[in-house]
């Protein structure tokens, strides 16, 4: 259904992204401010918040298609969005440290139109904060076990998907099966988890 073809009363997609970031970014934030200042610095510009120097900017920070996931699924599943932006947070705060790694292993130069946080900052900063954008992500839903260990089950796979998309470039034998594995684990287990609800969520 494209923004053309809405039935009265629902949601254009744009619409519901944007009240995806305006419920979620606010949770995000807060988290992303109890990184040290050094790792706090190269999220925020990777996010799109600030530039390199603080100065915060009004450019885009990713379309947060996973986070708008999440709080769709715990609506579907007859619950509160509210209570499920934790594991929004959690979600976009991998996502993204997936990106900022894959920014440096495929050397990038630039993602949403600036430079990337490599590039900026150096490959050793920029994969330490994404380290410690995953580990926030699992402190985040520190209080939801079953959601934390289903997260951590799908950044392995997520990992496990990169590593096939690495060997990939040194192949020339590589089938349609296995890049639809690669996708399944790099692209789609995180959007796969991020559509689940059982265990998800926390009034679930």
């Amino acid at each position: 259904m494209t923004t053309l073809d809405v039935a009265p009363g629902a949601r254009s997609a744009g619409e519901v992204l944007a009240w995806s970031r305006g419920v979620a970014e606010p949770a995000l934030r807060e988290a992303v401010g109890c990184l040290p200042a050094s790792m706090r610095r190269i999220a925020g510009y990777h996010l799109g918040w600030w530039e390199a120097d603080g100065t915060a900017t009004r450019g885009e920070g990713g379309k947060s298609i996973r986070a708008a996931l999440v709080l769709l699924s715990a609506e579907a599943a007859g619950g509160d969005a509210g209570a499920a932006v934790a594991s929004a947070v959690a979600v976009e705060l991998v996502h993204n440290f997936s990106l900022l790694h894959d920014d440096i292993m495929d050397g990038d130069p630039t993602r949403r139109h600036r430079p990337t946080a490599w590039r900026v900052f150096g490959v050793a900063d920029a994969m330490l904060a994404g380290d410690a954008m995953l580990a926030l992500a699992g402190k985040v839903l520190a209080r939801v076990p079953a959601a934390a260990e289903r997260l951590a089950g799908c950044v392995i796979e997520l990992c496990d998907g990169q590593s096939a998309d690495v060997a990939f470039e040194h192949r020339v034998d590589v089938g349609i099966d296995e890049c639809t594995a690669m996708a399944g684990g790099k692209t789609g287990a995180l959007l796969g988890c991020a559509s689940l609800n059982t265990g998800f969520y926390p009034n679930r």
